[in-house]
């Protein structure tokens, strides 16, 4: 079950080969748009419409510059579409034994799996659900470190409310669509986390049920770079290249951003990928230009570990990818679990504190390029750490778990 934009749904498409080839029957829900993520890898996918474009955007503005705003506009864009759906879901997923997903495939499927009688396994591309003092709450990563561990627990529980009220009145809805009593809860026999343990642990002294398998990588992807971006690379091997791309974000001046940051990028002597993206960024070509290409998009597998360094919002999914390709990243969180995965890369140690985009200014991501691209230390712990977590097979890993289940 998923419901989220490509970040949060393609790992899903890896885990779901991964158990087809562990000899599974997988059948996967997914926005209309990404269905075929599922369809490519041989999974029948119940493709569901969602938002309207216009709607989706408001909700990507809303939630930048406050840490869950977005959960509740998206809460009210989808209350509508919620009965229809769960009635969609449960008559597609009969005969299933385990529902499983993460936040945004919850929403509908712990209704689903309550009316079914089956359990209904989280399955997380966030530490959300395993409360320790080690880390912030995903959501709450603005809150000062003097805070300390008790702070770190406050935050947490802080998340874990956000994340579960706004979409409290969706899920009584499909539950009265369903017709399933409100109690009615499904049984789970553990929760399974797509996040490299090298990036967060599982707590040791409790909640044993709680897996931390490694990274979701969709190895589907292509490992090969468009022609005209290993030309670019090319062409100026001698100077430092970098990638640009905010992903699904969006910006209310996308012209003014990206002007932004080729002038940033120039000062610190850098050649540009811009990858437009959902439109954060100017999307115009970039023919004569010597140090800047622009793609609408190309995979992060073959890209990331070709550049001297990556710019980027912070999503899991992208994050994931920028760590195990080991250089080092450049963040500029939007909002969401955004901050959350920005502070770790810089605790870990590789990247430069991040830039808030509200804070973005030519000055900050000049000297924070520079920082990556010329430190020794944070290039050496970026590429070792890289080199940890590309030992991990963590869909592998994830496929035995799931196989081990005891219903």
């Amino acid at each position: 079950m998923t419901q989220d934009t490509r970040g949060g749904v393609q790992p899903y498409a890896a885990l779901a080969r991964a158990l087809v080839e562990a000899g599974h029957g997988v059948r996967a829900v997914a926005p209309a748009d990404l269905a075929w993520l599922f369809e490519r890898v041989g999974v029948s996918c119940l493709a569901l419409d969602g938002m309207p474009t216009e709607g989706s955007r408001e909700v990507a503005l809303e939630a930048q510059g406050s840490k869950h705003g977005g959960l509740r506009k998206a809460a009210r864009a989808i209350a509508d579409r919620v009965p229809e759906w769960a009635v969609k879901v449960r008559r597609f997923s009969d005969g299933s034994d385990v529902l499983t997903g993460g936040v945004g495939g919850a929403v509908i499927g712990l209704p689903v799996a309550a009316a079914m009688g089956v359990p209904w396994v989280p399955a997380h591309l966030q530490p959300v659900g395993m409360l320790n003092s080690a880390y912030p709450g995903v959501l709450m990563a603005g809150l000062p470190r003097v805070a300390g561990p008790a702070g770190n627990i406050l935050g947490q529980l802080l998340t874990e409310a956000a994340i579960r009220l706004p979409f409290q009145g969706a899920q009584r809805a499909a539950r009265a669509a369903l017709g399933t009593r409100a109690g009615v809860i499904p049984k789970s026999p553990g929760s399974v986390y797509g996040i490299s343990p090298e990036v967060i642990q599982a707590p040791s002294n409790r909640n044993p049920d709680r897996v931390v398998t490694g990274y979701w990588f969709d190895n589907t992807d292509s490992d090969v770079l468009p022609p005209e971006v290993e030309e670019f690379i090319a062409r100026g091997a001698a100077e430092p290249v970098v990638s640009i791309g905010f992903g699904s974000m969006v910006a209310p001046d996308p012209d003014g951003l990206r002007e932004l940051l080729m002038e940033a990028a120039r000062a610190a002597g850098a050649r540009v990928v811009l990858i437009a993206g959902a439109g954060a960024v100017g999307d115009q070509p970039s023919p004569g230009l010597s140090d800047l290409l622009t793609v609408p998009s190309v995979p992060h597998r073959a890209l990331f570990h070709r550049m001297d360094a990556n710019v980027h919002h912070g999503g899991a999914g992208t994050t994931a990818n920028a760590l195990a390709a080991g250089v080092p990243s450049v963040i500029v969180p939007f909002g969401a679990d955004q901050p959350f995965w920005a502070r770790r890369a810089t605790d870990l140690g590789v990247a430069p504190p991040p830039i808030p985009i509200t804070r973005l200014t030519r000055d900050r991501l000049t000297e924070a390029l520079r920082l990556a691209l010329t430190d020794p230390a944070l290039r050496s712990r970026s590429a070792e750490l890289g080199k940890r977590i590309r030992s991990e097979d963590g869909t592998r890993t994830a496929a035995q778990w799931y196989s081990s289940i005891r219903m």
